[in-house]
């Protein structure tokens, strides 16, 4: 069944790639500052979009059929009722502990593509409560809390600390998830120092000055205004740039029109990047069942 999965992750993955190539971005060579999902010529990071979300999609599937669809969402529905319960208890705290993780990862995601970050802040999101979010975030909420005086909590600020991986990981995959909805550098640089700056104050119980909150205004729009700068598309292998040798536009030409663009210019190493993109898809379908099942496994122990 894993094998079938996996086979069946690769089409998928194949077509869509090649389907996003091919019409979306109308060649394989994108010009820069284009962003996109797709395995296209100098976005080889792109592959872990693949791969991140066809384990996502498996692992889920895997996890709900052998622990059981109702039980699986009722797993879920832990992470916004864990985080009401967090709020509760220290509002300020806990916007602190969301703002430190959407720092992090706005900072971070400066190196990595915005398809990329779009998968791994879905999975962050999944793997939110589980222990998974205490190891990589330890030394994080230890440098915070030494920035804000919080060694020694107490009162609501406790529990806010215990779960501050759990928050700080929620605040990661929004970081991520925001940082694939603008896909700029300079936005997610400014983003993620503010953030920060904010993360700290609402730790030691302090506001930003009216100065502060104008500067990071000022710095917001500058940043906001760079979404605007144009974008290049190329016209290798592109679906509306095919043409017969009779000059007939192959969108014209229903099935024929897509056997001749098979045979155009450029078309081969186009259909060969869509393959990557589906081969990183058919195997993060098998590591997603791997590890959903194992969660499942894992899951129905603890409750038995």
């Amino acid at each position: 069944m894993t094998i079938l999965l996996s086979l069946l992750a690769f089409v998928v993955g194949w077509v869509w790639n090649t389907y996003v190539l091919a019409v979306d971005l109308d060649g394989s060579n994108p010009g820069p500052g284009v962003e996109t999902i797709a395995t296209a010529d100098g976005r080889p990071l792109n592959n872990l979009f693949w791969l991140l979300s066809f384990s996502l999609v498996s692992g889920l599937i895997a996890y709900g059929w052998q622990r059981g669809w109702r039980s699986m969402f009722g797993d879920l529905a832990v992470l916004p009722r864990r985080f009401g319960q967090t709020m509760s208890h220290n509002t300020r705290g806990a916007f602190a502990m969301l703002l430190l993780g959407l720092s992090i990862s706005l900072i971070i995601s400066i190196f990595v593509p915005s398809a990329v970050s779009l998968a791994l802040g879905l999975v962050l999101l999944i793997l939110a409560a589980t222990p998974l979010g205490t190891i990589i975030n330890f030394a994080f909420i230890k440098i915070w809390k030494a920035l804000t005086g919080n060694e020694a909590p107490s009162g609501g600020m406790v529990a806010v600390l215990v779960a501050g991986p759990f928050l700080v990981m929620l605040g990661e995959a929004a970081g991520l998830l925001l940082d694939w909805l603008f896909a700029s550098l300079l936005v997610g640089l400014i983003l993620g120092v503010v953030a920060a700056v904010a993360s700290v104050l609402l730790g030691r119980g302090t506001s930003p000055s009216p100065g502060a909150t104008a500067g990071i205004l000022i710095g917001l729009i500058l940043a906001l205004s760079e979404l605007s700068a144009g974008r290049a598309w190329a016209d290798d292998g592109g679906w509306k740039e095919c043409n017969t040798p009779d000059g007939v536009p192959c969108s014209d030409l229903g099935i024929g029109g897509l056997y001749a663009w098979c045979s155009s210019e450029g078309a081969d190493a186009l259909i060969a990047s869509g393959a990557m993109g589906g081969g990183f898809a058919g195997l993060g379908a098998a590591i997603g069942i791997g590890l959903g099942s194992v969660a499942a496994s894992l899951a129905m122990g603890a409750q038995g």
